[in-house]
């Protein structure tokens, strides 16, 4: 039995003693579909946002360290944790942005806006 109910040890416990595989497209969408739950749900509960931003990014990323090794599948080496944080951030913020704009920070909903303005740019340049 773990120690710890949560956190890698018991993760890596629950999968069979620290074997991990790289994360698919699948569990990505799972993971950040966790943290905006979270995100969003802390919200509602006026829970400050730094306090909710903490939570909503860092529970499903230390699931996607202990399951995945932070690895994705087709990348042959662990993703540096500034880069998995930041895409974390980035994923959750942005579907938080479509789920409970109304409890974001400006600053939030503004960079939201911002990528799904490139993202729809990017989709004109590859249907061309």
């Amino acid at each position: 039995m773990p120690l710890s109910l949560i956190g890698p040890a018991a993760f890596a416990q629950a999968t069979g003693g620290g074997q991990t595989k790289p994360a698919t497209q699948n569990d990505l969408n799972i993971y950040f579909g966790m943290g905006t739950s979270f995100l969003c749900d802390a919200i509602a509960r006026d829970i400050e946002f730094p306090k909710a931003a903490g939570m909503a990014v860092g529970t499903p990323l230390a699931a996607f360290n202990a399951l995945n090794g932070g690895e994705l599948k087709g990348i042959s080496k662990k993703m540096p944790e500034e880069k998995a944080i930041q895409m974390f951030k980035t994923e959750i913020f942005l579907k938080a942005t479509q789920t409970c704009p109304e409890g974001l920070p400006k600053e939030i909903k503004d960079r939201g806006e911002e990528i799904k303005k490139v993202l729809l740019e990017r989709n004109k340049k590859m249907k061309k």
